[in-house]
């Protein structure tokens, strides 16, 4: 937990840095979301949510610390709730603004095996979104880069 406190310290002081307000910083307590989809009820469990205005345009964005996902089987688990969210309505009815999702790793070839999976899945779901079992495709989520 103190790693996701000091990641979410040096967010507020990036955004200090670049002249953003931070409007917005929940806990992992209250920064999880519920939301309906396939007739069941799910969530995404972020350990931080932030909500940060730079020139009155509002941001969202979750924050992960991939201490947890070791394995890829482990990582998709993560990752498949924030795919669903994102493709939903949900994400603008809760925060008026498609969130992104900050990932935090602790080294580079986690962060690389991430990546990877990460753009898997969103074409995954990008080519589910054009059978029409999602909206819009993971559109919340920011283009992986390694």
């Amino acid at each position: 937990m103190e790693v996701v406190h000091g990641s979410i310290a040096a967010l507020a002081e990036q955004a200090r840095a670049s002249h953003t307000e931070i409007v917005e910083i929940d806990p992992p307590s209250r920064a999880s979301r519920y939301f309906p989809h396939r007739e069941r009820l799910h969530s995404v469990q972020p350990d931080a949510f932030a909500m940060r205005r730079r020139g009155g345009k509002p941001r969202a964005c979750f924050l992960e610390w991939e201490y947890r996902a070791v394995h890829l089987a482990t990582k998709a688990v993560r990752l498949d709730p924030y795919l669903r969210y994102c493709a939903s309505q949900r994400p603008t009815d809760d925060h008026t603004v498609q969130p992104v999702v900050l990932v935090v790793f602790s080294d580079e070839h986690a962060a690389h095996h991430f990546l990877r999976l990460v753009r898997e899945r969103i074409a995954r779901t990008r080519r589910a979104s054009r059978c029409g079992s999602s909206r819009n495709g993971g559109a919340g989520w920011a283009e992986a880069r390694s």
